[in-house]
């Protein structure tokens, strides 16, 4: 018996099996696309080495105090540099350290983040960090010994001298005022404009020999003042050594 030729050759559940099958290959190809497509653009692809000046930094290039021209960052060499940076959060919470450390050695992640592809890493912190009272807590100092009875401050500068060491650049963030929460403003009656402006020229003049920290996020997410308060650009321009101490 010879079948007609406008019989279906697949019975209706196994079309629908077909079609479910069709639907899941493209959805598999789709996400295939997208992951090659990230790969391709990390920083940390070897393809991109030496060949973009944009990737040099990634290398370990961009040498000496960095500066802008126009929409470009460049090196002391006038080379094309490029920030891949990583956030590193602690210092601004109530730990007044990068977290982490309960677990991990910082030498260890700092290394891990470098070997990633990364040329910066952004510390946020909180003005309190600064305060006699702030104690460093959250670490394990077995992993981490060189840590110990240090303050904020002298921690930061452990973070940020290995970091320069192995090529990290770090730009350096005033999340908030204190430890527990974002302000609206870069100041609070616990906090007023002139301790922001104190610390900022504390930590510029702190690190100013050190061609590696090479940026300052003055206060994060800041909104505009109002009630005939000043901005935060205004401020800035009305404080003067703000950044160079």
């Amino acid at each position: 018996m010879f079948r007609s030729r406008w019989q279906p050759i697949f019975t209706k559940p196994q079309q629908r099996r077909l079609m479910l099958f069709a639907g899941l290959c493209s959805i598999l190809f789709l996400l295939a696309t997208i992951l090659i497509g990230a790969l391709w653009m990390s920083p940390a692809n070897p393809l991109h080495q030496g060949r973009d000046p944009i990737y040099r930094v990634t290398n370990g290039a961009g040498q000496g105090y960095w500066h802008t021209d126009g929409a470009q960052i460049l090196d002391a060499n006038n080379h094309p540099v490029r920030i891949a940076g990583i956030n590193w959060f602690g210092f601004e919470t109530p730990s007044f350290s990068p977290h982490g450390l309960w677990s991990r050695n910082y030498q260890s992640m700092l290394k891990e983040i470098k070997s990633l592809g990364y040329n910066t890493l952004r510390l946020p912190y909180s003005n309190q960090l600064f305060d006699q009272g702030s104690i460093p807590n959250g670490i394990d100092y077995t992993k981490n010994p060189d840590l110990r009875g240090l303050n904020g401050l002298q921690l930061m500068d452990k973070v940020i001298g290995f970091a320069s060491n192995i090529g990290l650049r770090i730009i350096l963030d005033r999340h908030r005022p204190d430890d527990g929460a974002q302000s609206a403003l870069w100041y609070t009656p616990a906090y007023p404009e002139s301790r922001w402006i104190a610390d900022w020229q504390m930590l510029a003049n702190h690190y100013k020999n050190n061609p590696m920290v090479i940026g300052a996020d003055l206060h994060n997410e800041r909104q505009s003042a109002r009630g005939g308060h000043l901005s935060c650009a205004t401020a800035c321009s009305q404080s003067p050594g703000l950044l160079r101490a």
